[in-house]
């Protein structure tokens, strides 16, 4: 069984950003698919690929060098967020959100830097 594991705020703003973009590339729908956007080396969008159009979309981040990927598990119980080789601006731009120093400063007051590559469930 999936587990949660968000603690900083920005992770929850990439995971709000992708479903903004999935509307924007595939309509809104109450039960947004997962997808995969591949990017080009300037972080903007060269491929998508949604789970209605092919089942096996998450295997291909195995052949995107820069992508950024939303699995819905389970009718949306959980959701699984992934990204690969994409700077914080990039993420910035393409998501249309702004990170904060407090973006990154969870309630304990740990506080995370922003990786290249990273991963949540929610």
């Amino acid at each position: 069984m999936p587990k949660s594991d968000p603690k900083f705020p920005f992770q929850f703003k990439i995971m709000q950003g992708i479903g903004e973009l999935g509307e924007k590339l595939l309509g809104e729908s109450r039960e947004l698919p997962g997808f995969i956007v591949e990017l080009n080396s300037d972080g903007e969008i060269i491929n998508a690929v949604s789970q209605n159009d092919n089942l096996d979309f998450i295997q291909l981040d195995e052949k995107f060098k820069s992508y950024l990927m939303i699995d819905v598990i389970d009718n949306g119980e959980y959701i699984y967020i992934k990204w690969q080789n994409l700077s914080k601006e990039h993420i910035e731009n393409l998501l249309n959100t702004k990170f904060i120093e407090k973006d990154f400063i969870d309630s304990m007051g740990n506080t995370k830097d922003y990786a290249r590559t990273g991963s949540v469930m929610f």
